[in-house]
């Protein structure tokens, strides 16, 4: 039996060469130039729906989540990229991975939310949008990959997207009703555009390399020049989304990234065995993981027409901004009722906020207390705890000076004695004297 022939992306990278790096502040970028053909003949998303070749919606008129309609009304194939943010109908999507529409046809395209708070159209179709962040992207393909592998079908964990469009939203502290991801860029454009007018697209350059505080970040590779020129401006807003949240402070220094490291990179890059998987739409997806990287790239004709790579890593603990403390409502605590949820009726101080104003205020979920069964251990202790019996050793005293005289007269010994509401979850310690109670029984 004929051995099976083992995937990787060694032709796709051995041609590279690696060029001098650029950077602005905390942000590297490594062109990578050559070995390029470029033979296939297609548009780019943006453009498409500028010109009317591509419409795309929502698969019907109730809607459904992780997938929407391509339609492609061309003679040309028309590449939709991972990352790609498509805005408008009932919310806003991102790609899930690459994919290369045929002409003429209607495919059905994986994405993932990046608007949460809405689920209503404000127009008929999308616009392109955005690329999306690096780290949600790597978030994103891991699940992916491992959806592709065990069910067939590229879905994210949707959960997971939030949680990082979230971040974002929190971190850079933006206005954001219904929780869209355009909402972070719109409102900081002009820290992330000082990013782009810094870093100009290098000449002939079909990919690069990425690297934010010295750490990889990502890898993007196209089948061309052409396509990363075209998309440049976006792509690297999306690169700065990452590198602005990780600025470093005062007096504080970036290991440099070279472009050493980065043909370093690239040769593992070429030694992983990758697994073809079924796309939507022409070629193939082939998925690779290893310990320290994950990623993805689309195939066509024996042509890598984008690659993808990211840094294999848990995501940290949310970026998160909690308040000073916790605004009651109705005897309970605000974030009863909002755990794990982004309030947005308070500041960061716990005063009412107005629509729009201040930053939002994430508040986490709180681990459950353990509460123990209401056995018959308990039903003795709360049959204790009506009749009033005392089983706390614990002394709380009184705090005023004439509370405490007034006990000790009271008292027999001239001894304070201690109170204790009940017993268990239900039930709290006093906190100051009940002469009413305390004299009753004396």
């Amino acid at each position: 039996m004929e051995a099976k022939q083992t995937k990787t992306l060694r032709p796709f990278v051995d041609a590279l060469e690696i060029g001098d790096p650029i950077g602005h502040q905390n942000l590297t970028l490594v062109p990578l130039r050559g070995g390029g053909h470029g033979r296939l003949d297609y548009l780019l998303a943006q453009e498409a729906i500028s010109s009317g070749q591509l419409t795309v919606t929502e698969i019907s008129e109730g809607g459904s989540v992780p997938e929407l309609l391509a339609i492609n009304s061309g003679e040309k194939m028309i590449l939709l990229l991972d990352g790609e943010e498509l805005v408008g109908a009932k919310q806003n999507r991102i790609l899930n991975t690459s994919v290369l529409l045929p002409a003429r046809s209607k495919t059905k395209i994986p994405v993932s939310c990046v608007e949460q708070g809405r689920w209503r159209h404000n127009s008929p179709d999308f616009k392109s949008g955005h690329h999306s962040p690096s780290s949600l992207r790597a978030r994103k393909s891991r699940d992916v990959t491992r959806n592709l592998q065990t069910v067939g079908e590229a879905r994210s964990n949707q959960g997971a997207v939030w949680d990082a469009v979230e971040e974002n939203v929190v971190l850079y502290q933006a206005a954001a009703p219904t929780m869209a991801m355009s909402d972070v860029y719109e409102q900081r454009q002009n820290l992330f555009e000082a990013y782009v007018n810094a870093l100009k697209y290098p000449a002939d350059a079909r990919g690069v390399v990425v690297a934010v505080g010295g750490k990889l970040v990502a890898v993007d590779l196209f089948d061309k020049p052409a396509t990363l020129k075209s998309i440049w401006s976006r792509l690297v807003t999306g690169y700065a989304v990452d590198a602005a949240a990780r600025a470093k402070k005062e007096g504080e220094k970036d290991k440099p990234f070279t472009a050493k490291g980065a043909s370093t990179l690239m040769e593992h890059i070429g030694e992983i065995v990758c697994q073809p998987c079924p796309s939507v739409g022409i070629g193939e997806d082939w998925r690779f993981e290893a310990p320290d990287i994950l990623g993805q790239a689309l195939v066509v004709q024996e042509q890598c027409v984008h690659l993808s790579v990211f840094p294999n890593e848990f995501p940290k603990t949310k970026a998160v901004v909690q308040a000073f403390f916790r605004p009651r409502v109705g005897g309970r605590t605000a974030a009863a009722g909002l755990a794990g949820k982004l309030c947005t009726n308070f500041d960061l101080l716990g005063r009412p906020r107005r629509s729009g104003a201040g930053p939002l205020i994430f508040i986490p979920a709180r681990k459950p207390r353990n509460r123990r069964r209401n056995g018959p251990r308990n039903c003795r202790r709360n049959e204790r705890s009506r009749n009033s019996l005392r089983c706390d050793t614990r002394r709380r005293q009184p705090r005023r000076p004439e509370d405490r005289r007034e006990l000790r007269r009271r008292s027999p010994g001239g001894n304070i004695p201690v109170r204790q509401e009940g017993h268990g979850s239900h039930c709290r310690q006093a906190k100051g004297p009940d002469l009413g109670r305390l004299g009753h029984g004396l």
